[in-house]
């Protein structure tokens, strides 16, 4: 077993795989709190869009439960935001990684493919959720 002192390289290679599984513990987190909700909100956003009406109040008292999630975990959110893409960047310095980084990344690599059905879900309704929600809010306020 090789008892050298890890190379600055090998130290940046190490705080990226921790920053790569940061992010991918934030995404399920994230998306276990927010997705339910966000179906929920979708839907009734799509209903108003139909109707024109939120007569029941179900889309606003949705929005407000959104909002009051998402300031829940704001923290985590732009930590989220600002490492996302560690994934990408830890590969690129493959070539420099130890058995045990390679190891490391292989592991996370392999859990990102496992979570990606649901981060496509998660962004699609992300997006769409970002979308009626300006509407709802110019034309329901």
């Amino acid at each position: 077993m090789d008892e050298r002192e890890p190379t600055a390289e090998q130290r940046e290679i190490d705080a990226l795989l921790a920053r790569y599984e940061r992010e991918l513990e934030y995404f399920v987190l994230t998306r276990d709190r927010l997705l339910p909700l966000m179906r929920q909100l979708l839907d009734a956003l799509r209903e108003w869009a139909r109707s024109g009406e939120d007569a029941a109040g179900r889309a606003a008292m949705l929005r407000r439960e959104y909002v009051t999630e998402l300031n829940t975990l704001g923290g985590q959110i732009d930590d989220w935001v600002r490492i996302r893409g560690s994934g990408l960047r830890v590969s690129s310095l493959a070539v420099g990684m130890s058995d045990e980084q390679i190891e490391r990344f292989s592991a996370l690599q392999s859990r990102e493919v496992a979570e990606a059905v649901g981060r496509e879900e998660f962004d699609a309704a992300q997006a769409e959720l970002r979308e009626l929600l300006l509407i709802f809010e110019e034309f329901a306020g």
